[in-house]
């Protein structure tokens, strides 16, 4: 296990000068490694060789303990069925404003590792071996849900971009670990209001009850697991490797255990993927926004999320 040489009370110190709705502004140099649905991740000057990702106030700190048991506990099953992990240290404490935080704290990585720019720089053959690696571990995960189907399923966002592919050419490792998506005996163990508290109230209950459920289900799904993987291409600009990752995604269907009954994906339903996620998670950034400028131009109050700024789809 990595050892991690961080300050817990330098990382209060940054939280406590840190402007949520502007946070370039921050006293403390910073930068902006990376925009989650919810969370951000910074590079902090005085924590070197380690990201930071922040996660959204939690209400006491009964949620935080709750929800980092389920991350401890989602990885320790990640590893289990054969999903390495990359190290990560979870600190949390209570901020000036009394608001109970989180940050995961994992090592700086390699940008050019990183799936959604590693995939921008290799040839076809090379993708061909990157790519079945990634979908390796996909049945891994799957096929340790088959084998525990009364007790746990596990769910993944599989997206390249939370991939990090190491030079020495051993197996993907699996960073985005904020969303710890499993379920006992069929009751999800994440506490999903969190990451409803980011959006307007009405926003909020709109999105719980038309299509929480929906988004959360395709992580458990592994045939849309692969169609969410696929979509995210045309976010990363990557569109032209998508009719030879489908041709790969399709014989790897067929590759699966007898028990795996997985129908084949076509160009198209991908396409129609891609287009309906935009639309939700862009529909939900711009309620967002909206509620951030009342907040913070009109009724001059504190806004406690952090929002990324245009993000290309």
């Amino acid at each position: 296990m990595e050892e991690f040489k961080i300050d817990p009370a330098f990382l209060l110190r940054f939280e406590n000068q840190l402007n949520p709705a502007f946070p370039e502004k921050s006293s403390i140099p910073v930068k902006i490694l990376g925009y989650g649905e919810i969370s951000s991740t910074f590079k902090i000057e005085g924590i070197d060789n380690y990201a930071c990702k922040r996660m959204p106030p939690f209400s006491s700190s009964t949620d935080i303990e709750a929800y980092c048991n389920c991350i401890n506990e989602y990885c320790e099953h990640l590893r289990n069925a054969g999903v390495k992990v990359l190290p990560y240290k979870l600190i949390s404490f209570q901020n000036k404003d009394a608001e109970w935080i989180v940050y995961i704290v994992q090592p700086l990585l390699k940008l050019e590792l990183i799936g959604n720019t590693l995939f921008h720089n290799l040839r076809d053959d090379e993708l061909k071996v990157v790519y079945e690696k990634l979908l390796k571990n996909l049945q891994s995960l799957y096929v340790y849900n088959s084998l525990h189907e009364e007790q746990i399923q596990l769910g993944l966002d599989g997206q390249i971009s939370n991939w990090y592919f190491p030079e020495d050419n051993s197996m993907p490792l699996y960073f985005d670990i904020s969303t710890p998506l499993y379920r006992k005996n069929n009751k999800e163990q994440l506490n999903v209001e969190v990451f409803l508290k980011s959006m307007p109230s009405l926003i909020a209950l709109a999105a719980k009850y038309f299509f929480l459920q929906d988004v959360l289900d395709r992580y458990y799904d592994l045939r849309m697991v692969i169609i969410d993987i696929l979509g995210n291409l045309y976010k990363e600009g990557l569109q032209e490797k998508i009719p030879n990752l489908l041709s790969l995604s399709n014989d790897f269907f067929l590759s699966l255990p007898s028990n795996f009954q997985v129908l084949p994906l076509v160009k198209k339903e991908v396409h129609d993927y891609y287009k309906e996620d935009k639309f939700i998670w862009g529909f939900l950034l711009f309620f967002r926004k909206v509620d951030r400028f009342i907040s913070t131009k009109i009724l001059r109050k504190q806004y406690n999320f952090i929002l990324p700024g245009k993000i290309k789809r």
